[in-house]
């Protein structure tokens, strides 16, 4: 019951910006919502599973390996923040960063910034993640800035923003990586070969190699059965039924513009990535998530493709039920002992500390 009582900031930000969502004309939803995100992420206290870590380097309670082992630009704002001696600055300003850097894309790029920015905010792996893996979300926010800019063709832009990502943390190179992809246009049939494909590896990942290793290599066997755990290995099914989704409504997203398979076709990449990755669910969040991100700018596109008004109300009955199973899930894990502490709870602003 205690814990159920903590998830009330979680509802007040989820129905304020529902409401917002539904009611509020043109931009100023996204501009409202993004607010609340901003400042709920900004004045939060230990909250996310890095948050604690992340304050005692700030301190200064922490080795030289520990401090340089952060990038470039997150070490900058750990410097900034002792020189103020505030160490919520690097909270504040990874928040601040984060989530705007966001806003700023959706506003070009999406049919409909609100549903973007709301979805953004109810899809776990996204708002929820980036109050406890910092550094990595903001990376993830610099490369949606840095794909912004190649549909844009400015290439200074392009080189400015892909190195800023890789100075955030360097898992965004996944992104140089799959770059070439973005010239290419995959038609649906591809894409569902491709994901079958990915899942056929999944299954002989875990169903055949741990029995060909045996107990000889063990810290792979380690990573395979670590793929059962809480967490992140509890949303690839809903992740890879929105991209079921997405490959049936192919033509339909195809049909509003050209742009929109591009998107369809990274979301699928991302959930290939997820599916061969399964068997570390650390590694396969962090390479996937670059793709999956995605989604945000696709879920416009059924608005669009399907006018009835059923299908805006399915998006955001999904997209809250989303927002809720997930604490509900991670409720459940920590009062079974699945899980050492819930990273969520309770919600606590630093103002108060």
């Amino acid at each position: 019951m205690e814990n159920l009582y903590y998830l009330i900031p979680y509802l007040v930000l989820l129905l304020s910006s529902l409401v917002v969502f539904l009611k509020v004309r043109n931009d100023n939803a996204r501009v409202f919502i993004i607010s609340f995100m901003i400042l709920f992420s900004a004045l939060r206290y230990n909250v996310g599973w890095d948050y604690p870590g992340y304050l005692r380097i700030i301190l200064g309670d922490c080795s030289d390996n520990e401090f340089y082992r952060f990038e470039l630009i997150p070490r900058l704002l750990v410097v900034l923040s002792r020189s103020l001696e505030f160490a919520q600055f690097f909270f504040i300003s990874t928040a601040f960063l984060t989530i705007y850097l966001v806003s700023f894309v959706v506003r070009r790029l999406s049919l409909n910034p609100s549903l973007s920015v709301f979805a953004y905010l109810c899809i776990p792996i996204l708002f929820l993640s980036s109050m406890s893996t910092v550094r990595y979300h903001l990376a993830l926010s610099c490369s949606l800035v840095f794909w912004y800019y190649l549909t844009q063709k400015k290439i200074g832009m392009i080189v400015l923003w892909g190195g800023i990502m890789i100075f955030c943390h360097y898992s965004s190179l996944i992104v140089l990586l799959i770059l070439p992809l973005w010239y290419f246009r995959f038609s649906r049939w591809t894409n569902i070969v491709f994901f079958i494909l990915s899942m056929l590896v999944t299954s002989f990942t875990h169903t055949y190699l741990l029995n060909l290793l045996g107990g000889e290599v063990n810290i792979l066997s380690y990573y395979l059965l670590s793929a059962s755990n809480v967490g992140f290995s509890k949303l690839p099914i809903l992740l890879s039924g929105i991209n079921i989704v997405n490959l049936i409504f192919y033509k339909k997203i195809d049909a509003v513009d050209r742009m929109g398979v591009h998107y369809l076709m990274f979301y699928n990449v991302g959930c290939c990535i997820m599916n061969v990755m399964s068997f570390q669910p650390t590694f396969s969040y962090r390479l996937s998530t670059y793709y999956l991100l995605f989604i945000i700018l696709i879920l416009p596109y059924y608005l669009i493709a399907f006018k009835q008004k059923i299908v805006k109300q399915i998006i955001v009955a999904f997209l809250c039920s989303f927002f809720m199973l997930y604490h509900y899930t991670t409720i459940n894990a920590y009062v079974s002992g699945d899980m050492e502490k819930n990273e969520f709870l309770p919600y606590q602003i630093f103002l108060n500390k």
